[in-house]
């Protein structure tokens, strides 16, 4: 494979990344809590269009795995809390 090949494929892959990016953003433009959390996101350093956007769909799934973590550890902390004695 000659360097041209190889410049050549990195040249459409960029340009491929550019029209996905664009893409997710058309597609988060077309919900406004999606663009509200989605730009909340973006105010922190180092996450993009594409994590935010990505945190943003799978909000569901993270929020129900955060209640199922948190049901767990109560249930631990019921558990293995000691027994108060009555006098």
């Amino acid at each position: 494979m000659s360097t041209n090949d190889i410049e050549s494929h990195i040249d459409y892959l960029e340009q491929r990344l550019q029209q996905l990016n664009q893409e997710i953003e058309t597609l988060t433009q077309n919900n406004q809590q999606w663009i509200d959390k989605v730009n909340l996101f973006k105010t922190t350093p180092g996450i993009g269009q594409v994590i935010s956007t990505t945190l943003v769909s799978d909000s569901k799934q993270i929020s129900h795995l955060i209640k199922t973590v948190a049901t767990y550890l109560l249930l631990l902390v019921c558990r293995y809390q000691p027994t108060q004695i009555s006098t």
